[in-house]
Formats: structure tokens, C-alpha cells, sequence
């Protein structure tokens, strides 16, 4: 998947003390960088992020989560499950900001030391050493395309996240669109 960062002033390329998870290199780059950082924002409350956040805290690292939704996993779970993955995030000591994005960011020389964010209850101001962009994934469909199969946000599926082009094919996670995503 391809990630456009929803951060003011970064189109392309994240600035310093911004990284983004693509690959499993950028995964291992993280790994060594939760040994070094007490304080890591990761941006994003879909299953990417949620994932990432959890493992981080399996890591001793204190996490704060921000979601620009009204709860963790919006896309994939109706608000009453959301609220409990919220709630079981917030016992695994994640602090989670929903309805939240980054309007800026402080710097001591090029270590990255505060996020400034935008809530329904006004500017927050978020300490961290690093963010990690989790949102802004957008499916790469041109093999689907290619290949005839119905494309919208991602690879439209059924139910049973089979193409109803081609029953043969299945997608899944970020490619796929499912019924209720249309």
C-alpha cells in the first residue's frame, strides 16, 4: 500500500522524528528505534496502527494513539465493538485521542519533541519523540485493475472477500472493499 502523510507541510517525505511503516526494513528500523525512545505516537486507529500500538507496549514503550475517527477501528467494527478495543487499548496503558489530527510539530534541533493536534476540545499538545504515520494507506489496485477485476477505494469483494468478477480471487486488509465500505 501506498501512504500519502496527513501531516501539514509533508506531502511526500516524512520530516525528522516522522517515520512510516511500507516494509518490513521500515519494520525492523522501528524495533531498534522503540529501544531509544520512551515516547512514540502513532498515527492512525486502524488495524495497522492498532497493531503497531500494542506491539509497542509489548516493548515498554509509552504509546499514544491518534485516530482521526470517533474510535479505534471504525472502518472494521461498529461503534460498540470500537469502544471495547478502545478500552482494552487504554488497560494495555495505550492513551488513545480519537476525533484528533496533527496540525504541528516541535523539534529540539532534529529530534522531534512535541505534536500539536487538533480535537473537538481544542489544540492538544501531544510529548513524543517519534510519530509513526500508520494513516493515509491507500490500496495499490493496478494488478486488479489490469486484470478486469472491479476496482473502487480497493479491490471490490463480497462477503465472502471474494471478487464477484472473478470468485477465484480474494482480497483482503487495505486492497479490499467490502459491501459495507461501498
Amino acid at each position: 500500500a501506498r501512504a500519502r502523510l496527513p501531516l501539514p507541510g509533508a506531502p511526500n517525505e516524512p520530516p525528522p522524528g516522522v517515520r512510516t511503516l511500507r516494509d518490513l526494513d521500515d519494520c525492523r528500523e522501528l524495533l531498534a528505534a522503540a529501544a531509544t525512545h520512551d515516547d512514540i505516537t502513532v498515527l492512525g486507529g486502524g488495524l495497522l496502527g492498532v497493531e503497531l500500538a500494542c506491539g509497542l507496549r509489548t516493548h515498554g514503550v509509552n504509546v499514544t494513539l491518534i485516530n482521526n475517527g470517533p474510535y479505534p477501528l471504525q472502518r472494521q467494527l461498529p461503534e460498540g465493538a470500537g469502544r471495547i478495543a478502545e478500552a482494552t487499548l487504554a488497560d494495555l496503558g495505550v492513551r488513545v485521542i480519537n476525533n484528533a489530527e496533527v496540525r504541528g510539530w516541535g523539534h529540539r534541533g532534529t529530534r522531534l519533541t512535541v505534536l500539536t493536534l487538533a480535537t473537538a476540545a481544542g489544540p492538544t499538545r501531544v510529548p513524543t519523540s517519534l510519530l509513526v504515520v500508520t494513516a493515509g494507506v491507500s490500496a495499490r489496485t493496478e494488478l486488479a485493475r489490469a486484470a478486469g477485476l472491479p476496482i473502487r477505494r480497493g479491490v471490490v469483494v463480497g462477503e465472502d472477500l471474494l471478487s464477484p468478477a472473478d470468485p477465484a480471487i480474494a482480497a483482503i486488509g487495505d486492497c479490499a472493499e467490502t459491501p459495507d465500505e461501498g
